[in-house]
């Protein structure tokens, strides 16, 4: 059965917006970009889901989709999360 055309993309997106923290800097940058990634994962993911929805069971990859949403969402909000502490952190500090 084919699967959906973002599925895949959406799977690997969001499997390496949650490791972009562990493999980078925590510095921020790291942050951003695994933002990015999640937010994409999600969007595609949701694509991909709404593709096998219209397909109508032709369609296969709906496990692949869920696995990106649930990863993309969890690494952008982790991004997040991360961005925020690393501004409280070192961005209030200023020299005198």
């Amino acid at each position: 059965m084919p699967q959906a055309q973002y599925a895949s993309a959406s799977f690997w997106l969001g499997i390496v917006s949650l490791l972009a923290f562990p493999l980078g800097c925590f510095c921020g940058f790291t942050a951003v970009i695994g933002f990015g990634l999640g937010i994409a994962a999600a969007v595609l993911g949701f694509m991909a889901r709404s593709q096998i929805a219209a397909s109508r069971g032709t369609l296969g990859g709906d496990g692949k989709t869920l696995v990106g949403i649930i990863t993309g969402v969890t690494g952008a909000a982790i991004a997040l999360l991360i961005f925020m502490v690393s501004v409280l952190l070192f961005g209030a500090h200023t020299p005198r």
